[in-house]
């Protein structure tokens, strides 16, 4: 017998329902599921998505976590893929009931909701879902099994060879795959809160800070390039001075009015109407106490 878990998969089966989607919507959706589902989660997926995304290597740790948790119980892992996916599942000679119980357990309780939000942050165009869906499902056809509707078969699949037909496949469409050169730990400002975590193009937000916190009103967002921070290209302007808050574009140097804010907030914010799909850092730019926060932009 065998079982495969494959985070490129997960998001259409465990959190979309029947039907596949990447709707901007129905991704953040999804993603403020995760984060509500992490609150209750074990230690580490709770400390891993507690700033609602997943880098590198807290994948990695996650996944050698649930290598760990199975095979202290006897269960053989493998094989362990990172060309895109994180792909493993186990083999047995016999239909052991135990057996799933412990891959469930373990998969629960080390990467189930860590998995959940790569497929988020991963998620294709739907019409490229769709389109990688059809591939996987022609290619285990192809290799004689049942795969009729992947991924919501009930065949029995070799899971080496679902791995495969799932890489070809997101190969075939550009699926986005994790990036090694995730930001580094921001060791020069401390964080804030967001709510909600990832405010889309338009969203009015809020941002919570530590009770102790002096600011301004201004903040700017820089977005990250793949090997460092972009210089800031928007400037947001809370509601802590005026009615509503404000977004405009910037480039190069910029001016603000002077004025403080102190206490945790909520400050209230708005995304720019039209901004580029990534990850982003809103800074606050006029504070005596810097302090940044990540979103990601899933338009």
């Amino acid at each position: 017998m065998g079982r495969l878990l494959v985070v490129a998969a997960l998001l259409v089966v465990a959190s979309c329902g029947d039907e596949p989607s990447a709707d901007p919507a129905d991704l953040q959706a999804v993603r403020a599921d995760i984060v509500a589902q992490a609150a209750s989660a074990s230690p580490l997926q709770r400390e891993i998505l507690s700033d609602g995304m997943v880098t590198e290597a807290e994948a990695k740790q996650a996944v050698a976590a649930f290598v760990e948790c199975a095979q202290k119980e006897g269960l053989t892992i493998g094989p362990t893929k990172e060309s895109g996916n994180y792909s493993f599942g186990f083999q047995s000679d016999g239909d052991s009931q135990d057996e799933l119980v412990i891959y469930d357990r373990c998969e629960a309780e080390t990467f189930g909701l860590v998995g959940m939000m790569l497929g988020v942050q991963a998620a294709p165009p739907a019409d490229a879902l769709e389109e990688r869906n059809s591939l996987v499902e022609q290619c285990l056809i192809d290799e004689g099994f049942d795969a009729e509707g992947w991924p919501a078969t009930t065949a029995e699949l070799d899971p080496s060879v679902e791995a495969r037909c799932v890489d070809e496949a997101d190969a075939a469409v550009g699926a986005p795959s994790p990036q090694e050169d995730t930001p580094p730990a921001e060791l020069e400002a401390r964080s804030f809160v967001l709510s909600p975590n990832d405010p889309q193009p338009g969203d009015v937000f809020e941002a919570t800070f530590d009770p102790a916190n002096s600011r301004g009103g201004y903040f700017v967002l820089s977005q990250w390039d793949g090997t460092g921070w972009d210089e800031p290209t928007f400037l947001l302007e809370s509601d802590v001075n005026r009615p509503t808050p404000t977004a405009l574009e910037i480039s190069g140097e910029f001016g603000v009015n002077d004025y403080g804010a102190e206490g945790p907030g909520p400050d209230g914010l708005i995304m720019p109407d039209q901004i580029d799909n990534g990850l982003w850092r809103l800074c606050t730019a006029n504070a005596r106490d810097h302090v940044c926060a990540q979103l990601t932009i899933n338009q």
